[in-house]
């Protein structure tokens, strides 16, 4: 029997920024959830909400559920083996972040097991690359 193996707890992960390009390369903040390797909110760095109001427009969020875990956005929710459909949706997968100079990485890895024995491995992996500053594009 196929069944699958991740992290032990839920946990988010954050690429980038809302802090603006004066401040930050980046030109929005994505949270990402190990539940399900999914997209839990998308906030864009040089838009606002609303006019006169600080907090920047959100692109993306979960959608919340009574009595159920929030729905996100891109989640992996199964996989078929051999006709076995393994649920992944409320999976917490094994997260690892990254840093390079010109971007940030999560990557988000689940292993599939059978009879204890492991016999896939999947990877998401979410790339947020810098972007060059607006006073700078010709």
């Amino acid at each position: 029997m196929y069944r699958p193996s991740g992290a032990e707890k839920v946990e988010t992960v954050v690429l980038g920024s809302t802090e603006g390009e004066d401040k930050s390369p980046f030109r929005m903040e994505v949270v990402l959830s190990n539940r399900g390797a999914g997209v839990k909110s998308v906030d864009l760095s040089n838009h606002k909400q609303n006019v006169g109001v600080d907090k920047r427009y959100r692109l993306l969020s979960p959608v919340e559920v009574e009595g159920k875990n929030p729905w996100l956005s891109l989640v992996i929710e199964k996989i078929t083996i051999d006709d076995h459909v393994v649920n992944l949706s409320d999976l917490p997968w094994k997260a690892v972040r990254t840093e390079t100079d010109d971007s940030h990485v999560a990557s988000f890895t689940a292993i599939i097991l059978n009879e204890e024995l492991p016999v896939i491995e999947l990877v998401r992996t979410f790339t947020l690359p810098v972007q060059p500053s607006a006073h700078l594009a010709s």
